[in-house]
């Protein structure tokens, strides 16, 4: 678990001089986040660079809180500010320096390794697929059932008077019968804020549905409040959350990328489509949920909008291309007209959603006190999480 350096000073000096005088591979991560602009900076800017390798003079920790690492190498220098936490991973001998914000999102990280960290996804995808029965999923809805101080009975009375709104709402916009639902995200936590409602509700009616996500969102700021990760471990966490959020909203299957946040766009649409074509093939969806190309804010989103309309074009069935819908969240949504799709969700989908949300913890440090600001002071902003909309791709 990251630790602050206040008061550990000499652990870290300590820690540093391994990496003096030899081969050191570093790891250096700039990042304001991917939807800093819509946080109001102008300009956003980041920098990621994975195993640069660099012959190493000497390494200082430097100043006070918060902290620089200064380091020289053979012809040359780095220079790293802001930095309050720390982690020397005992098996892998990484040693992390991280500048984090009062609310311990990552601004800054410098990695040192004497051997190259991980390429996920450079050479090879390889995948993981989860299965999940339905009892998991109706155990984890009557949970919710319990949570709001229902029975198990008033419960699916509830969701039953819901049932016919929900489906003639699906019927009507989709205009053609959907059995097999596949969403693909780039990210964990992708899946429940752009269309966990809408994947709930194909759930409880029986509809097949399955996930597919690119990658374990290795890069996200969040690192949980408390924290709960660093960058070494953030993969392996952000995994277990995704499986937990998706056994929540009722898929039945589970499939996992091992691409690297925030490069998935460096792979091109051509490329990435044809990851994707496979899947299509074998899982013959008749619906397709992703985000909506060049109008989703970060390029990860944009990038697999578009290989996802690539590759549903080269893996249609016999008969008909997957119908595929799109979520967008840019504020030039109005130039796409009215959304294919637009469900509001019910109180029984609006719970499982929430539940879902909640499992992604590392990123939803804060997510009662945002739904309780959003949906009581700002009830305006409401059908950002309660009503979902999606546009043909």
């Amino acid at each position: 678990m990251l630790k602050r350096i206040e008061g550990q000073e000499q652990e870290v000096v300590h820690a540093l001089k391994r990496f003096a005088g030899g081969e050191v591979f570093l790891h250096l991560e700039l990042t304001m986040g991917a939807y800093a602009k819509r946080r109001g900076i102008d300009h956003p800017a980041g920098v990621l660079m994975r195993n640069g390798r660099v012959i190493s003079d000497s390494l200082q920790l430097l100043g006070n809180v918060p902290y620089r690492l200064g380091m020289t190498t053979d012809d040359g220098y780095v220079l790293v500010e802001g930095l309050t936490h720390w982690r020397l991973d005992a098996a892998s001998g990484v040693l992390g320096l991280y500048a984090l914000a009062q609310d311990e999102k990552l601004g800054a990280a410098v990695l040192l390794s004497q051997t190259p960290l991980s390429l996920a996804g450079r050479r090879e995808a390889r995948w993981q697929e989860v299965h999940f029965e339905q009892q998991e999923a109706t155990a984890a809805l009557e949970g919710l059932f319990a949570e709001a101080g229902m029975t198990t009975d008033a419960g699916w009375l509830a969701w039953e008077e819901e049932n016919k709104a929900v489906s003639r709402a699906l019927d009507t916009k989709l205009r053609q019968t959907v059995e097999r639902v596949l969403a693909i995200f780039p990210h964990p936590d992708d899946e429940t804020f752009a269309a966990g409602g809408t994947l709930a509700a194909f759930s409880l009616l029986g509809k097949e549905v399955s996930v597919l996500c690119l990658t374990r969102g290795d890069l996200a700021r969040g690192l949980g409040y408390p924290l709960l990760a660093d960058r070494l471990t953030l993969p392996t966490v952000r995994e277990a959350e995704l499986k937990e959020a998706v056994r929540v909203l009722g898929a039945r299957r589970l499939i996992i990328g091992d691409l690297h946040d925030k490069m998935v766009e460096q792979l091109g649409d051509e490329m990435l489509s044809q990851l994707l074509v496979p899947y299509l093939k074998r899982l013959r969806p008749d619906l397709i949920i992703t985000y909506y190309p060049d109008y989703a804010v970060h390029p990860d989103h944009d990038a697999v909008g578009r290989a996802v309309r690539l590759a549903s074009r080269r893996a249609g069935h016999v008969k008909k291309n997957p119908f595929v819908l799109g979520a967008a969240f840019s504020e030039r949504t109005e130039e796409l007209g009215p959304p294919q799709l637009e469900l509001p969700l019910s109180p029984v989908l609006w719970a499982v959603k929430r539940a879902a949300m909640r499992a992604h913890r590392t990123q939803v440090a804060h997510l009662d006190t945002e739904l309780q600001r959003i949906t009581i002071a700002e009830p305006e902003n409401e059908p950002r999480f309660r009503q979902e909309q999606f546009w043909e791709v």
